[in-house]
């Protein structure tokens, strides 16, 4: 466990370099991509107190009567995270909710809860106010849930559960793996030109989106857990199946923490050895690749600053909640 520790250590210290005393992130440009995950992080990483002080920064600075929260000029820089809005707002209401910053995730929880398509269950994917194709997606749908979860909307959770099942029923078998429904609930495959990535895996294909699918199957192994509804399962695994027959970058990449996140819950769940050493074999690929300072950046060293920020809190997390998780199990690492 101590190199686990270690490289946790090292990643959310390179994180609080970057917050001022007031608890305000020191950001060359505004922008939610850099911060949203470090709450949680702080959280997991025993800082509560900065925590608490950047939450109530973000509370008293950023959050709008609707629940939402932005900046006057912009929210986000990443064109990812613009198409793909409730994203930063549920990582907000995660780490809001642990931290006990319960008036925060109340109110960003019922702006995200507007999202939801009553129908299907699932979650709109673009910003609600200009949003004309009320397509919804895996990750918004995934981490919404997790959220819901998080601050008691069971109902909800397993309303966006199901909406995942029907996602993963409605795949035809093959090695492409479609990731949207539209408002009917039937499978979106009009893909645009580019960026296909963010509306498919293709398994003959390295560097994909692994994220949607892992967020997929995570939440349906809590909703299991707390249900006992063997679709949940069923289709969780079916989920994890899928990504391990990706190409070998699945489990080194960092598109893959919430896969991990996901193969430590179904170990949980299922006490299946194979998925603990998947797990932890994303882990310590993570701490091969963490820079000396503690940071993680890509194979060029040249990630824009807030998508540094954003990947250096996310792997601290998954490190520090996957082993968690498996030392939960009673099992030795």
């Amino acid at each position: 466990m101590e190199k686990y520790v270690h490289a946790c250590d090292k990643g959310i210290d390179w994180c609080l370099q970057y917050l001022k005393d007031d608890g305000s992130p020191a950001m060359p440009e505004p922008c939610f991509d850099s911060f949203y995950k470090f709450p949680a992080a702080l959280n997991v990483m025993g800082k509560h107190r900065e925590a608490a002080s950047l939450l109530n920064w973000i509370e008293m600075k950023t959050l709008k009567p609707n629940g939402d929260m932005t900046f006057k000029r912009q929210k986000v820089i990443f064109d990812w995270h613009k198409n793909f809005y409730l994203y930063t707002n549920s990582w907000i209401v995660i780490g809001a909710q642990r931290a006990g910053f319960f008036n925060l995730a109340h109110q960003a929880m019922q702006y995200i809860l507007t999202y939801q398509n009553p129908e299907t269950g699932a979650f709109r994917s673009r910003p609600i106010e200009q949003d004309k194709d009320n397509l919804c997606d895996m990750t918004i749908t995934g981490n919404c849930g997790i959220a819901c979860l998080f601050t008691g909307h069971l109902n909800e959770a397993f309303h966006a559960a199901d909406a995942l099942c029907s996602i993963t029923q409605q795949q035809d078998g093959g090695p492409v793996y479609y990731y949207t429904l539209n408002s009917q609930g039937r499978l979106w495959k009009d893909l645009p030109q580019e960026n296909q990535e963010s509306y498919c895996l293709d398994q003959r294909k390295p560097q994909q989106y692994y994220w949607y699918i892992g967020i997929s199957a995570a939440l349906l192994l809590h909703c299991y857990q707390i249900s006992h509804k063997k679709e949940y399962l069923e289709n969780a695994l079916y989920n994890l199946n899928f990504l391990s027959q990706c190409q070998k970058d699945v489990l080194k990449s960092f598109a893959s923490g919430k896969y991990a996140y996901a193969l430590a819950l179904a170990y949980r769940t299922t006490g299946d050895e194979e998925y603990r050493q998947k797990a932890l074999s994303y882990c310590d690929w993570l701490i091969q690749v963490q820079k000396d300072d503690g940071s993680w950046d890509n194979d060029q060293n040249n990630l824009e600053w807030y998508l540094k920020w954003d990947m250096t809190s996310e792997m601290t997390y998954w490190i520090k909640e996957v082993t968690a998780i498996l030392s939960s199990a009673q099992k030795k690492i």
